[in-house]
């Protein structure tokens, strides 16, 4: 990797980061446009990208630290919380999808569809998924069919189809995810609470592959931007979950779809004039 001179350019990538990783707008997109629109060098940058998503990925496994001992406690004590196994089973199984997904298209994702013009279309389809999943939702709400209920395995899985979508940048992995889950007839909390615990393994598994492939271009002068990024993340990334999954216990996707339908008029103006 080339040498990091701007503070300034972590400290904003960290915030951005810690921000849209969990809310439903793409953070793979924002940082796209970003590191476009700040003239920085995508090849350079792409360690420091490492760093961003193993702070996020350390939000998640910290702010649902408690679910996670509690699933591995059952599934290896065998207790009678059978609830708590099938709940890491179904992780398990949600997890297959993109885990493939990410493996067979990691390359053509990396070299091919990181652009502009990329991250308006997905910003577009990912809207379009969500608002469909809305509506199906606010007519079972109405029907008084949209309830708490464990997810299946088959569930899981599907919901796990729509995690592998959000490998186009601009789609969203908790946009898709959550999608998912209000379309399956979940209610928008728990299916939103289901989506950031199904993402723990692919969110840490990504991050430290990509970490892995990256350390030899890492050097020593790197480390003081990997930490300003790494800490802004963090702490950004807590919040931006934490009011995340508060907002959706009574709000809808609405916002969200009208953000990203905006942005991605702006990036479509910005390619063409």
């Amino acid at each position: 990797m080339t040498s990091i001179s701007s503070y300034t350019a972590a400290l904003l990538l960290g915030f951005l980061q810690g921000i849209t990783e969990f809310l439903p707008i793409s953070s793979s997109g924002h940082l796209i446009v970003a590191e476009e629109f700040m003239g920085l060098n995508p090849s350079a940058w792409l360690s420091f990208d490492v760093a961003l998503h193993v702070a996020t990925a350390c939000v998640v496994l910290f702010y649902f630290r408690k679910e996670w001992q509690e699933m591995i406690k059952a599934f290896f004590q065998r207790s009678s919380d059978n609830s708590r196994r099938l709940l890491l089973l179904n992780i398990i199984i949600g997890t297959i999808p993109a885990g493939i997904a990410g493996i067979l298209a990691e390359k053509i994702i990396s070299e091919h569809v990181r652009n502009i013009q990329i991250v308006a279309i997905g910003l577009i389809l990912g809207s379009g998924i969500m608002w469909g999943a809305e509506k199906l939702y606010s007519m079972r709400k109405k029907e008084g069919s949209a309830i708490e209920k464990p997810f299946s395995p088959f569930e899981s899985f599907l919901i796990g189809c729509f995690q592998a979508l959000a490998l186009f940048p601009g789609l969203s992995r908790s946009g898709a995810t959550i999608s998912g889950g209000l379309i399956l007839g979940h209610d928008r909390y728990h299916a939103t609470k289901y989506s950031f615990l199904l993402a723990t393994p692919i969110i840490i598994g990504a991050s430290l592959k990509t970490f892995s492939d990256n350390l030899t271009h890492i050097g020593s002068q790197d480390i003081p931007i990997f930490f300003i990024g790494f800490v802004t993340a963090f702490i950004t990334g807590y919040a931006s979950l934490h009011y995340l999954i508060r907002l959706m216990k009574t709000n809808t996707l609405r916002p969200f779809i009208i953000y990203r339908l905006c942005l991605a008029v702006i990036l479509f103006a910005v390619v063409l004039f």
